[in-house]
C-alpha cells in the first residue's frame, strides 16, 4: 500500500520483485493503457511448469479462485498490472489494510484490457 500511496505519474505499474513476470511486457501494458484502458492486466498464457504437477496445481488454484471470486477473476491474471491514477485513487479510498489488488483492480469497474505473456522458469 505504501507503494500505491506514494506512486506518482499518470499510471501505476505493479510487478513482483522475483522477475518471473518479464519486465519487457510493461511496454505492452503501457500501449494498452494509451489506448484508453484504465486497468491493463498481464495474462499468463503459459508457464515453464505446464505439464507438471506444479503446473496442474497452479491451474487448479486459479480455477478455484476465479470461480469463488465476485466479481469473477479472469483465469491466469496475476498481480502484474498497470492502472490509471483514478483506479489507484479508488483502490486507496476503499481503505483496505492488506488489499487483494488483483481482485480490487477488477472490482472498481473501469475499462480493462489484457496482455498475454509467457512466464519465465
Amino acid at each position: 500500500m505504501a507503494g500505491l500511496e506514494n506512486a506518482s505519474g499518470d499510471a501505476v505499474l505493479i510487478i513482483k520483485s522475483d522477475l518471473q513476470d518479464p519486465p519487457s511486457v510493461a511496454a505492452d501494458l503501457v500501449k494498452k493503457y494509451e489506448e484508453g484502458y484504465d486497468v491493463v492486466h498481464a495474462l499468463m498464457e503459459s508457464r515453464s511448469e505446464d505439464g507438471t504437477i506444479r503446473g496442474f496445481m497452479f491451474k487448479v488454484a486459479h480455477y478455484i479462485i476465479s470461480r469463488l471470486s465476485n466479481p469473477r477473476l479472469p483465469m491466469y491474471t496475476t498481480d502484474y498490472k498497470l492502472f490509471s491514477q483514478r483506479v489507484k485513487r479508488e483502490i486507496l479510498q476503499i481503505g483496505e489494510y492488506d488489499p487483494f489488488v488483483r481482485g480490487l483492480s477488477i472490482w472498481v469497474g473501469f475499462p480493462q484490457a489484457f496482455v498475454p505473456y509467457a512466464a519465465a522458469p
